[in-house]
């Protein structure tokens, strides 16, 4: 079962099974794509933020406010890492391939296909990396336009 603070209590599949008897609920299939959504959407615009802020002519941004997106980015980064090392990210990008073929082969059969059926968390882009090389190049790039951000928290951040 996975839990909220990213525990599992066995290394199978039980995390989709309902608990008997109450107790702590494990994170549903559905509140984990969520939480895959979530990361990959909060990385990408953390990414483009970044680039804005190293752009040409820039003010250096306040030092309180990258403390906090560097915690920000550090927390996504621990909870993206989870849901990785879990195996979870996989299971669902071939979930959405799968979706995506299945919707493809009846679209070239000339059979119905409803779009709206998709759900916006099974598609093929949130479950890309390449969301993690982005920020962590935009953070970097940030970090040579404003060295005066190098803060522990910021820093943190890119280690994670």
């Amino acid at each position: 079962q996975v839990y909220l603070d990213g525990s599992r209590a066995d290394d199978d599949d039980s995390a989709f099974e309902e608990v008997p008897g109450g107790g702590a609920a494990p994170l549903t299939p559905f509140d984990l794509k969520q939480l895959c959504h979530m990361c990959s959407w909060q990385f990408a615009s953390l990414a483009e933020l970044c680039r804005d802020m190293a752009g040409p002519g820039k003010p250096t941004p306040r030092i309180d406010f990258i403390d906090c997106m560097g915690s920000l980015i550090s927390v996504l980064s621990t909870l993206l890492s989870k849901l990785i090392g879990l195996g979870y990210y996989e299971l669902f990008r071939a979930q959405a391939i799968n979706a995506n073929a299945l919707m493809q082969e009846r679209m070239d059969l000339g059979l119905h296909v409803d779009l709206l059926q998709m759900n916006e968390s099974d598609k093929l882009e949130t479950y890309q990396l390449r969301w993690v090389t982005e920020i962590f190049a935009a953070m970097h790039r940030l970090l040579q336009v404003h060295p005066s951000l190098a803060t522990g928290l910021y820093l943190a951040s890119l280690k994670d």
